[in-house]
């Protein structure tokens, strides 16, 4: 395994809530066998539907899965639920709802659109396949499928009569999206001024070869530094921050091989979405290793990038929370947002859960957020336990 990945997060996330809820009763209810519970929405993204025989949308409850990222040139698999999460689902009055996104690779904007077609999709004219307007829609995302749930939610919060009534975001990069991508750019940047040439190109400029070649040539190579040269490899992860236990070895090589793989394989889509770059280290200070000498080592040598104001600017409109999750005024509506996230995430920090809180709070919407901090490392390593309090926590806020 070459790291850890956010593809089918969205999915687990929502699969060890629903398993964790079941209680005694097993129901046999039946399946809906509507021919339109799976096809292509408009902007060709695939959705599936689940919904137990006789489900009314007067009563019915809804869940929307949003999937996590996928990297660029896989295939994006459609969030299902087993049979026995089926079961549990009907017995609680659920229907479920999954979509693919209409790109691999970020896909933040897209996939945002391909939930708001999706909504619109389910609650239309039941003559045109649509169920109707469910009692209430939740939005559930992981990682990347959180914050598009996230931002979806904020979007729905100011219309008079929004679709979605809530959203649980796990291990979910809400705080500051720009952030985020500093943060996975930054661990390329100072590993190859840590470790000059081990990885062909340069953090913005990715042959494709190295991507293609990541399990077989580059990861074996970086194991071999990292039991060469464990002080370096520990003033990296000082440096930029990223999580490990300093007491579980396997920590440090997980988190060092997923955050590079991000860079190698993610950054040429990124860049290429947001039509430029928005990264920028010009001004920055590499510090924290723990060694001077290596600090000063590592400034002398990283390569320094100006952002796109162009990418900067899609940022601006398409990735970034505002923690407007309560009503506004009179023509808006609460949507509630509970986040759940691990402290010691090396993909989506920690901090994100932080800095959307601070949002929350500068938006005057406290009353409408929750926040779970875990302490465990992982990538969105919650127990179901953890997922049930969080999404029973998220229902009654609303």
């Amino acid at each position: 395994m070459s790291g850890i990945r956010c593809r089918a997060r969205a999915v687990t996330l929502a699969s060890i809530l629903l398993i964790c809820v079941q209680l005694a009763v097993r129901p046999a209810h039946a399946r809906d066998e509507s021919p339109c519970t799976t096809g292509l929405l408009p902007g060709g993204a695939q959705y599936t539907i689940v919904a137990p025989q006789g489900w009314t949308p007067a009563a019915g409850e809804l869940l929307i899965l949003a999937p996590g990222y996928t990297f660029p040139g896989e295939q994006a698999e459609v969030p299902t639920v087993d049979e026995d999460v089926f079961l549990t689902l009907s017995a609680f009055g659920f229907a479920v709802a999954g979509v693919t996104y209409r790109k691999s690779g970020l896909a933040v904007k897209q996939g945002a659109e391909d939930l708001e077609e999706l909504l619109a999709f389910f609650t239309g004219d039941p003559l045109q396949c649509g169920y109707g307007r469910a009692n209430r829609i939740w939005l559930i995302g992981g990682s990347e499928g959180g914050l598009i749930a996230a931002l979806v939610g904020e979007r729905h919060a100011q219309r008079p009569d929004p679709l979605v009534d809530g959203v649980l975001a796990g291990c979910a990069p809400v705080g500051d999206f720009r952030r985020q991508l500093d943060y996975i750019i930054d661990f390329r940047v100072v590993f190859d001024a840590l470790f000059p040439g081990v990885i062909p190109g340069s953090a913005l400029d990715v042959p494709p070869e190295v991507g293609a070649e990541w399990d077989t040539v580059h990861v074996p190579r970086i194991r071999e530094l990292i039991a060469a040269d464990p002080a370096r490899v520990e003033g990296l992860l000082r440096i930029t921050g990223a999580a490990y236990v300093p007491e579980d070895p396997s920590t440090i090589e997980e988190t060092v091989l997923a955050l590079l793989e991000y860079g190698v394989r993610a950054t040429n889509d990124a860049l290429f979405t947001l039509g430029g770059s928005p990264y920028d280290n010009l001004a920055r200070v590499y510090a924290g290793s723990g060694d001077p000498a290596l600090d000063v080592a590592v400034n002398a040598a990283v390569v320094r990038h100006a952002a796109d104001p162009i990418a900067l600017a899609e940022l601006e409109a398409f990735y970034t929370t505002n923690g407007n999750v309560a009503r506004a005024d009179e023509g808006g509506s609460d949507v509630p947002v509970v986040l759940l996230h691990t402290e010691s995430d090396p993909i989506v920090p920690f901090w994100h859960a932080q800095q959307y809180q601070e949002k929350v709070l500068a938006a005057g919407a406290q009353e409408k957020h929750a926040s779970f901090p875990v302490a465990r490392y992982g990538h969105c390593t919650f127990d179901p336990m953890e997922v049930f309090t969080a999404l029973f926590t998220l229902m009654m806020l609303r």
